[in-house]
């Protein structure tokens, strides 16, 4: 299934987090030329592993994105349902907007860009960008 917005999760850093945007768009394979598909998933965190407040926001390809496991979810809930207050403030915590998104990929082309780049092709493939945000 995938993920939503206002989903819990794991995301790439430690903690539990929550789903508040989601962002697909279309790039060019800087190896390829060829047009893809990909997605951006933005979370805030409210707590860490051991439950302890720990408010902060990230982005991340969806691989590092998973469901929040049903007994930690069932924990989490608890946790939440105990700790009001603290759930409030995440609630009207505002993630701190996010300039720029950098994915690098890293792999070194057959045809090794090292002996011989073509920085006009580099530059072409990253200025052909379309976004899309879900609501």
């Amino acid at each position: 299934m995938a993920p939503k917005i206002g989903d819990w999760v794991r995301s790439y850093s430690a903690g539990i987090w929550q789903i508040y945007r989601i962002l697909d768009y279309k790039c060019k394979d800087p190896v390829t030329g060829k047009v893809v598909e990909k997605t951006t998933i933005f979370s805030k965190r409210f707590v860490s592993d051991s439950f302890k407040r720990s408010f902060k926001e990230e982005c991340c390809d969806p691989a590092f994105v998973y469901l929040l496991e049903l007994d930690k979810k069932k924990e989490l809930d608890a946790f939440i349902e105990s700790n009001s207050g603290l759930y409030q403030k995440f609630i009207d915590h505002e993630p701190k907007q996010i300039d720029c998104i950098y994915n690098a990929w890293i792999g070194i082309p057959p045809h090794s860009v090292l002996v011989n780049p073509n920085w006009t092709l580099l530059v072409e493939n990253f200025q052909t960008l379309q976004v899309t945000e879900r609501h």
